[in-house]
């Protein structure tokens, strides 16, 4: 049992041992296939490496030969031309700076399809024999400096001394930047070869943003911007294509920088940003794959000029149609068409003024065309200030003259009465002066009249004109008339050549301002009918008679010392008074003609005062009344009743009278004769020509006393006296010789 047990137990342990060899078997089978995979995909892996290494090696080579180049043109042109400034403190480097003898990395050449960007810091010590420490760093220009300038992330980095002074000149305190003496040393210090590539692509725009904004502008003109290029590492990078777009509403010009390329710094710089539209716009930057936009700004309406192109005309006859050259014949900075227009009257223009369309311009009249280029602007510009352009346009030449005026005007100092002189051409229609034409004027009063009238440029003016002138294009001149006289004037219009024209004025009176009368003759003769003829004138400042607008009484007067006298009648030479002294003057000419007489004579010296009133003014004239020729003689007492005396006490006048009792005296050399007496009896009644006079024992007294009466004496002053009381003696005044005229006067002594 054991022996079976044992038997199978060895065969179980066999048949497990052969399970477990063909396991092995196959676990080295599998082994083996996987590693025959392995290595297949290892050859497979290192051929390709290998192929890429090749590849890679001669990239590398190239980059490694294009920074070499670059590095020994860029230490050359530091040599000669220090990248610092005189402001450089000393053993301080500088900022790394572009030192290949530009700023652009973009312009930089192209070898083997790569560009190398050198970047340089200076150390400078213008004390030392070393003058500057120049680190060069070598970099593909996607590179960011601030990445090339860090350990170990350039191609190739040397750092390189200069000395700038000639041999035997160390240390001199020459603190000029080698102004004459640059790059005389030059010793490399080391050379040192970085990563074959760094990692260009890494540097990829992963940000942009605008550091400045778009400032408000007009359409068309320019704003600026500026926008920032950022890694992934917020590293800027330079020589990045920035191009710029409007977001939204509006539109760029052509003209405008649409793509900048951005700086050592990171900053694309945009400084000619030209609006086309108004609005509010909006900038959109992109970079590659990043974009940004920028805040809205806002662009007002442009600027808006025209520009004239086409020639003047010249001078242009009427009726004449001229076609503005070139078409179109003005330009607006809108773009929109220029609108021509003309002046009213003297041209008329038609034609929209768009390309091939000519504007043509009709002469109307006589005159100055002004042209009118105007452009009213649009949603983007404003309106354009218009541009004239003036040409003359010649009138038909004129062949006479008309003149109005009129017909009726009111007396005046200064002129009142506008004169229109008019040019007229061979049909009789108005046409323009050519030039400056000056035309005479005159004028002709009716027979009898004054004539005072007078002419002036301007209403209201004072001068005496003798012309009117025409100025060019001008078919009408003024002139203005005046008058003080109430008259009929004829005004002329005259110029040599051309048919002269004349118009008729009535001046006129204007408001009552006085009364005037006049009486003549003077002196008159005393007498019973009037014999005065008094004209009385309602009349204006200037003396003309007023016409009346309707009957309008006066009222007469007459005096003499302030008491009334005389008589006035309606007709001359009449013996019936006017009943009221009041005479009505009827609606038409304000005058009239009324008759004065008197029968008393006026002393010498003495006036009578004849007046008139009415419309509340007044006025007067004097007259005087000489006697009639001796009628009779006469005694004029100073008293007929006196006192007894033994001498003359008693004065009396004899004098020669007119028939109305009026003193006169003789004509030329008629004298007359008189002798005075009494009928005294018993008195003794005496004559003298002075007073207190006796009669005997030597006085001057006479019983008789004789006189003569002349044209130098026409009356004696003499003295009566009389001794007897309580008589009545008659006084005569007898004539000598038969003359004639005789009285007597009876005398009452006390």
């Amino acid at each position: 049992m054991r022996r079976t047990l044992s038997f199978w137990a060895s065969k179980r342990s066999d048949e497990r041992r052969a399970d477990s060899e063909r396991g092995a078997v196959l676990v080295l089978a599998l082994i083996f296939v996987v590693a025959v995979g392995l290595i297949a995909t290892a050859l497979a892996t290192w051929a390709t490496n290998d192929l890429n290494n090749a590849k890679t090696f001669t990239n590398v080579e190239a980059l490694h030969s294009d920074a070499t180049g670059m590095m020994k043109m860029s230490i050359q042109y530091v040599r000669y031309h220090p990248v610092i400034s005189t402001s450089q403190a000393v053993n301080v480097a500088s900022p790394a700076v572009a030192c290949w003898g530009g700023n652009d990395p973009t312009t930089l050449p192209v070898i083997d399809s790569n560009q190398v960007a050198v970047w340089c810091t200076t150390v400078w010590n213008p004390g030392l024999a070393t003058t500057r420490v120049v680190t060069f760093y070598a970099c593909d220009r996607h590179v960011p400096v601030s990445v090339c300038t860090a350990p170990g992330k350039s191609l190739l980095t040397e750092v390189v001394t200069f000395d700038d002074y000639y041999p035997g000149q160390l240390n001199a305190p020459n603190q000029t930047l080698c102004s004459a003496t640059c790059g005389q040393g030059m010793t490399v210090e080391s050379s040192t070869w970085g990563v074959a590539l760094v990692d260009a692509q890494a540097n990829v725009p992963s940000r942009a943003l605008f550091i400045v904004e778009p400032s408000s502008t007009i359409v068309n003109a320019s704003t600026t911007a500026q926008v920032k290029v950022l890694d992934s590492g917020g590293l800027a990078l330079s020589g990045e294509r920035v191009m710029l777009s409007v977001q939204g509403p509006g539109s760029l010009s052509s003209a405008s920088t649409m793509s900048a390329v951005t700086n050592v710094a990171g900053v694309a710089d945009f400084n000619g940003i030209i609006p086309a539209t108004a609005g509010t716009l909006i900038l959109q930057a992109t970079a590659g794959a990043v974009s940004t936009t920028s805040t809205g700004f806002v662009v007002g309406k442009g600027a808006n000029s025209i520009t004239v192109l086409a020639s003047n005309p010249g001078d242009t006859p009427v009726g004449s149609v001229i076609s503005l050259s070139p078409s179109p014949s003005a330009t607006a900075t809108s773009g929109q068409p220029v609108v021509v227009s003309g002046t009213p009257g003297i041209c008329t223009t038609s034609g929209d003024n768009q390309s091939g369309d000519h504007v043509s311009v009709t002469a109307l009249a006589g005159g100055t065309c002004v042209l009118t280029f105007a452009d009213p602007g649009n949603a983007d510009y404003v309106a354009a200030t218009p541009v004239p352009m003036r040409f003359n346009v010649a009138s038909p030449h004129p062949v006479a003259l008309a003149i109005t005026a009129t017909a009726s005007t009111p007396a005046s100092r200064t002129t009142n009465d506008m004169l229109t002189v008019t040019l007229l051409d061979q049909s009789g229609k108005p046409t323009a002066s050519n030039g400056t034409t000056v035309v005479s004027l005159s004028q002709t009063i009716a027979s009898g009249q004054n004539g005072s009238g007078y002419f002036a440029d301007a209403v209201n003016a004072k001068s005496n004109e003798t012309s009117v002138t025409f100025l060019p294009n001008h078919q009408v001149a003024y002139a203005y008339f005046g008058d003080t006289n109430a008259e009929s004037v004829t005004v002329s219009a005259s110029l040599t050549g051309l048919q002269s024209a004349t118009t008729g004025i009535q001046v006129t009176a204007t408001t009552p301002s006085q009364v005037v009368v006049t009486a003549a003759p003077s002196p008159a003769l005393a007498n019973d009918h009037s014999n005065v003829r008094v004209a009385i004138a309602i009349e204006d400042q200037f003396s003309n008679v007023v016409t009346l607008a309707s009957p309008t009484a006066v009222s007469l007067s007459a005096t003499l010392d302030g008491s009334s006298t005389g008589f006035f009648t309606q007709d001359a030479n009449s013996p019936t008074p006017m009943a009221t002294n009041v005479i009505v003057l009827p609606a038409g000419l304000g005058s009239s003609t009324v008759y004065f007489g008197d029968t008393v004579a006026t002393p010498s010296g003495v006036h009578i005062v004849l007046g008139a009133s009415a419309v509340g003014f007044s006025g007067t004239a004097t007259v005087t009344i000489d006697p009639l020729g001796p009628a009779q003689v006469a005694m004029v007492w100073s008293s007929t009743t006196i006192s007894a005396s033994d001498i003359t006490n008693t004065g009396f006048v004899v004098q020669l009278q007119d028939k109305f009792g009026n003193v006169t005296a003789p004509t030329g050399s008629t004298t007359y004769k008189y002798r005075l007496r009494t009928d005294a009896t018993y008195s003794h009644a005496v004559f003298a020509d002075s007073s207190n006079a006796q009669r005997g024992w030597g006085g001057s007294a006479r019983k008789t006393w004789d006189i003569t009466l002349s044209s130098n004496w026409p009356d004696q002053q003499l003295y009566f006296g009389d001794n007897q009381h309580n008589v009545t003696p008659t006084v005569f005044v007898e004539p000598v010789d038969g003359g004639s005229f005789s009285t007597s006067q009876r005398i009452t002594v006390n």
